[in-house]
């Protein structure tokens, strides 16, 4: 199986926020507040420089997206904040998924789940 990226990391980090609130927005979720771990992505965003980006068609349609009626913010949070997606992400590749719905914690977030809690 592939990766969403094919190959490029920037790709990769653009698709999996594209399908997350894409999902999101599905689930009729309004109210959101996106923890985005590469930096890149908010600050091109933010200022507006996607137009000239190798990636500007997938920036407009998550400007697109972000621009719907409803709440959505996207933060920058450092990577080492970042353990449940790092986990997450593992499973994945180790289960050799594309899309995966949890209804239940797995076992393995649980230790990185009590640490971000802790942490508030």
């Amino acid at each position: 199986m592939e990766g969403i990226g094919g190959g490029s990391p920037m790709k990769a980090e653009v698709m999996a926020l594209l399908r997350g609130i894409k999902l999101v927005w599905e689930l009729n979720l309004r109210v959101i507040v996106c923890e985005v771990d590469c930096l890149e992505i908010v600050e091109t965003l933010k200022d507006n420089r996607h137009q000239f980006h190798e990636l500007a068609s997938d920036f407009r349609e998550l400007e697109d997206l972000l621009h719907r009626d409803w709440n959505i913010q996207l933060e920058h949070i450092p990577r080492s904040a970042n353990e449940v997606d790092d986990c997450l992400v593992g499973m994945g590749i180790v289960q050799q998924c594309d899309y995966t719905r949890l209804e239940d914690l797995p076992p393995p977030l649980h230790p990185f789940l009590a640490k971000d809690v802790l942490a508030l």
